[in-house]
């Protein structure tokens, strides 16, 4: 069979080219492993909702805290911040991060160093595209948890230095 069958699965096709495999040089090996994907889309869409559910969250709770909102979701050619806001004179960068079933610490470790970066080059881009580059701007963390219906959110204000 040449390419992959669309069957309601998702196929993983492993070609060995003739001559780099042995015994026989002449022989190609093909494997395929089916993998339903019943419930792929729903685990996506349930992702989704899942951070959507939690960008809510996040919003109330800084507003809560004198936070005053000015960009959700900010998108450019570097990426994406979940939130811009004001905290007094400084200007905000907030990432989000919303988790279930687990401790608002595994939300805060999936803000690593390479998101870090990512999110330092979008908040630069923002500032040189707004005029704003001689503000005071720093980067929070909002971690959310959502445990049988019980939700924990944390707020780690200056959670990290600007990464290039």
């Amino acid at each position: 069979m040449n390419g992959f069958r669309n069957s309601g699965s998702v196929n993983i096709k492993v070609m060995v080219q003739p001559g780099t495999w042995k015994p026989s040089s002449t022989m190609g090996l093909a494997l395929f492993i089916d993998v339903p994907l019943r419930g792929f889309a729903d685990l996506t869409k349930e992702r989704l909702e899942l951070g959507h559910h939690g960008e809510k969250l996040a919003l109330k709770e800084a507003k809560r805290l004198g936070y005053k909102c000015i960009e959700q979701n900010y998108r450019c050619k570097l990426g994406e911040i979940d939130l811009i806001a004001r905290d007094g004179a400084c200007l905000v960068f907030i990432e989000i991060k919303t988790r279930k079933g687990c401790s608002t610490g595994y939300a805060k470790e999936a803000v690593n160093l390479r998101k870090r970066i990512q999110i330092s080059r979008v908040a630069l881009y923002y500032m040189k595209d707004k005029g704003c580059c001689d503000k005071k701007a720093r980067f929070d963390v909002i971690a959310i948890s959502i445990n049988n219906g019980e939700k924990e959110i944390e707020v780690i204000k200056n959670a990290f230095d600007l990464a290039c």
